[in-house]
């Protein structure tokens, strides 16, 4: 689960196990953010960041991945 989207200072991303990978790319595919989760809810501080569409990107232990969009304001 990835909220709030779209978000503003933090994104939280919960049900991720511990110390699967967090990856943010921006459109043009770079990545912008990454950070390796250390429990169940992760936040992640996207403030920095440009109002924007951005790719998020979990990578488990095990190398399984998943992804999702999520929106900056």
């Amino acid at each position: 689960m990835v909220y709030p989207n779209p978000a503003q200072e933090f994104l939280n991303i919960q049900g991720v196990e511990s110390g699967s990978s967090i990856e943010l790319y921006d459109v043009m595919g770079k990545m912008v953010l990454q950070q390796l989760c250390d429990s169940t809810l992760t936040k992640l501080d996207v403030e920095h960041l440009t109002k924007g569409t951005y790719t998020l990107k979990i990578i488990t232990k095990e190398g399984n991945e998943g992804s999702a969009k999520v929106m900056k304001e």
